[in-house]
């Protein structure tokens, strides 16, 4: 019975790490979302798999 109780309760411990290992970061304030459309300055069209980056940074996004 000592065992059974073991094994369960091992099981419930390997329930539970899955949700700890996803969870969130804080916001600590020091990340900032910006969305937009990259658009042609000529036609006003948007372009496509337009890079943006952060000058003097190695944050950037390529879509």
């Amino acid at each position: 019975m000592k065992t059974c109780k073991y094994i369960l309760f091992c099981l419930f411990l390997l329930y539970l790490a899955p949700a700890k290992a996803v969870e969130e970061p804080e916001d600590d304030g020091r990340y900032v979302t910006i969305s937009g459309i990259v658009k042609d300055k000529s036609d006003k069209k948007a372009l496509l798999y337009a890079s943006v980056s952060i000058a003097g940074s190695v944050v950037g996004e390529g879509g």
